[in-house]
């Protein structure tokens, strides 16, 4: 029998496309539950909810894990790494991640991946998130009041659930309208695709050749959805359905629970080097500790009641000129002037969060498209740039070809890029088809 080591209860935070939604987690179960609206600011919606919940007489933990779509996860092909060291590894994974990461920045990327089965080399499920996000979030956690010891997929966890005898099986895991499809080959994700749509059902549409095998199903799936898997698996079994399956699964991650092994999740909190642990040293290290404490004390009461007395002397010599008005005013339009150069970088950082997740949103729609492609169609070129896209190909027949190019016109269109030529012609092999797209011309700025 496996023993579990408990860390003590998580709360798991859950950015939701209406607000955050607070779940205290002990072991597998759940015992309390608070849906909070979004402001746009993290923080004073953290704080909104831990008030939410205590008037409802809920006590959430302080350690707290946070699960976003701005955690991007996906699944790698790495060559043999046997003779790799955890270093080289990361180094290796950041580097296939960084094109994928909007707005990685100088700092590059945070990446986290999932142990694969007996370290056999292969696919990895891995994670990643731009170093200054990653920092951000932490001190937006630790603003309000809590600590935030890990960063996970919204989607992509609830592998962690699945028994740990499953060799291969497919996992349907629900929320909202979306729906994540994960792939389980010898214990280890093999693939991870989640799908958006209008409906649980309308995604399961667009996921029914990714399904195969043994059907797990998790989260919170509709009834209709549950029916469907059932009409296409002789095999459904539940697993944490009705249950918010990722958080539970990224909690066994951070637990270091059987199962864990399988979620990518990203830490907070640095390790240190190991203390000493045994007899005398560990006493002198003790007593060291404490006059240093002591001395960087007294030696912090010294310098404050130094400071007091310039102080003090400061105010006298003002008071005594007279003009300790006009100091307080110049001092306040210093302070103005300070708070001003402040904000216009939060207001900069707002603005490339906002067009990140159009980037990502428009992104989503384009590669959801050519994956929605008929059967009809075949791609001969496709390029595509921030400013411009072009395509050709070979369809089937004259409706297949023009519906193909409106869905991509509809996609290409939250860049946004227009049309500026298209092309249909009947050809001896069948209806050759091609079209360009380009940023619409900026109106003139008015001076």
């Amino acid at each position: 029998m496996t023993v579990r080591k408990q860390r003590g209860p998580l709360l798991a935070v859950e950015e939701t496309p209406g607000g955050l939604r607070f779940t205290a987690l002990h072991g597998d179960e759940v015992r309390g539950q608070v849906e909070a609206p979004s402001t746009g600011n993290l923080a004073n919606d953290l704080r909104a909810g831990l008030s939410q919940a205590q008037a409802q007489r809920l006590k959430l933990p302080k350690r707290a894990l946070f699960l976003s779509e701005r955690v991007s996860a996906l699944c790698l092909e790495l060559p043999p790494l046997a003779e790799a060291s955890a270093d080289e590894v990361e180094q290796l994974v950041r580097f296939e991640l960084e094109p994928l990461i909007p707005d990685a920045g100088p700092g590059g990327v945070s990446c986290g991946w999932a142990s694969p089965a007996g370290g056999a080399p292969g696919p990895l499920l891995t994670c990643g998130l731009p170093q200054l996000e990653r920092q951000r979030l932490a001190a937006q956690f630790k603003s309000a009041g809590l600590l935030l010891v890990g960063l996970y997929p919204r989607l992509g966890c609830a592998q962690a659930l699945l028994p740990l005898d499953v060799d291969q099986a497919t996992l349907v895991e629900g929320q909202g309208a979306q729906l994540a499809v994960t792939l389980v080959v010898g214990g280890r994700v093999e693939r991870v695709r989640v799908i958006s749509r209008e409906s649980q059902r309308g995604a399961l549409e667009g996921a029914r050749s990714l399904i195969s095998g043994p059907v797990f199903a998790s989260g919170e799936l509709e009834p209709a959805v549950l029916d469907a898997l059932e009409t296409r698996s002789p095999s459904v079994t539940p697993v944490g359905l009705g249950l918010p399956a990722s958080a539970l699964g990224a909690a066994r991650h951070a637990w270091r629970w059987p199962g864990g092994e399988r979620v990518a999740g990203l830490g907070t909190v640095t390790k240190g080097p190991p203390v000493w642990r045994q007899g005398p040293a560990l006493a002198a290290g003790l007593l060291l500790a404490l006059g240093l404490a002591v001395f960087a004390a007294d030696l912090s009461l010294a310098a404050w009641r130094d400071g007091a007395e310039a102080r003090l002397r400061e105010l006298e010599r003002t008071r005594e000129q007279g003009a300790d008005a006009e100091r307080a005013r110049k001092g306040l339009l210093a302070e103005r002037d300070a708070l001003r150069h402040d904000l216009e970088p939060l207001r900069e950082d707002a603005r490339r969060q906002q067009a990140a997740g159009d980037r990502a949103q428009a992104l989503s729609a384009l590669l959801e498209t050519l994956a929605a492609a008929p059967a009809g169609i075949a791609l001969d070129r496709f390029s595509d740039g921030s400013e411009q896209a072009e395509v050709e190909g070979l369809a089937s027949d004259g409706a297949t070809a023009e519906a193909f190019l409106q869905s991509l016109e509809r996609a290409l269109a939250l860049r946004p890029l227009v049309p500026t030529q298209r092309e249909v012609q009947r050809t001896p092999e069948g209806f050759r088809f091609s079209a360009s797209f380009a940023a619409p011309p900026r109106p003139p700025e008015v001076k």
